[in-house]
């Protein structure tokens, strides 16, 4: 194990012993980036792990094959194998704490006891086949469920925070608490009823509610999945700039996406190519004099147009 000055930085296969992954008492604080490095490095990423703290350890514990914190009650460290302790003594899952675990195919109830999800808390995970964050829940950090495969996503009424809503690709439906006053579901959308906004636009298909009157940034995080069709009422007056997948192909590829490839993406609009198809990731139906039809067309958004009855 690789440990500098009381700083954990990195494991392999000899640190395992029967399937236990076993902290020292002198760890005294984590480097989740060097670990996840590691990690990667001798296992390929997973975590699928039993995790044991010595118990000697001044700083941390291990309740439920997790590594916990023991001043703050913040899960700093887990597996594939970790139960989420229902103690009341754990108050927040930490930043990247399972960040890489390979779950298999899970649901998994985030206690009421635990009010913070900081972000990044399951950066990457795989095999979450839903979600629910139970009454008692308050704060999710940003991009916490980044790049997971979670399927379905519950917020209970006590949900409060919700950091960038970087949903995954995979999420078919959420639904927030009726009783929830600061944030509610339905169509599809995630909605913060403050001002009316739909930060999140999920599954293959979504019909924007009546009344909404923004559509936030990266709501439609889709990429280059499959054709999705959005209905936008006209009470929708704002649409971000960066809310539909159009303008997202760019950043896909990072700061070494060439620019004429840029340029070409910009001058096809709001398609990717699948051989030698153009096909659309998104399409846009309004109303013909509606702000959403401008908005498609200054942006090369492929659009329909509703019927004036519809």
């Amino acid at each position: 194990m690789l440990i500098e000055n009381g700083v954990w930085k990195g494991y392999d296969h000899e640190d395992l012993q029967n399937g236990i992954l076993r902290i020292p008492e002198q760890v005294q604080k984590l480097d989740l980036q060097s670990i996840h490095k590691c990690m990667f490095e001798h296992f390929g990423g997973g975590k699928r792990y039993g995790l044991q703290i010595d118990s000697r350890n001044p700083i941390y514990y291990s309740e439920g094959n997790c590594m916990i914190e023991r001043k703050t009650g913040t899960i700093v460290f887990g597996t594939a194998e970790s139960k989420l302790p229902q103690s009341g003594k754990v108050y927040s899952i930490g930043i990247g704490a399972f960040a890489w675990c390979d779950f298999g195919d899970k649901k998994i109830d985030i206690p009421g006891s635990i009010e913070n999800v900081e972000k990044c808390a399951f950066y990457g995970a795989w095999g979450i086949r839903e979600l629910r964050f139970l009454s008692g829940v308050r704060r999710i950090g940003d991009f916490a469920l980044s790049a997971t495969v979670v399927k379905n996503i519950y917020f209970s009424e006590t949900v409060e925070q919700i950091g960038f809503c970087d949903l995954p690709d995979t999420v078919v439906a959420l639904k927030v608490d009726e009783r929830n006053p600061v944030f509610s579901s339905k169509n599809n959308c995630l909605i913060r009823e403050q001002d009316k906004t739909a930060l999140a636009i999920v599954g293959t298909s979504a019909k924007i509610p009546e009344g909404i009157r923004a559509i936030a940034s990266f709501a439609c995080m889709k990429g280059t999945s499959p054709t999705r069709l959005i209905i936008i009422p006209d009470t929708v007056m704002k649409i971000e700039n960066d809310a539909m997948p159009n303008s997202l192909l760019r950043l896909m590829y990072g700061r070494n996406f060439q620019k004429s490839k840029t340029q070409r993406l910009r001058e096809r609009g709001n398609f990717y190519s699948d051989g030698e198809a153009m096909l659309p990731v998104a399409i846009i139906k309004a109303h013909r004099n509606s702000y959403a039809i401008t908005y498609a067309q200054q942006h090369r958004v492929a659009h329909l147009y509703l019927e004036e009855n519809e």
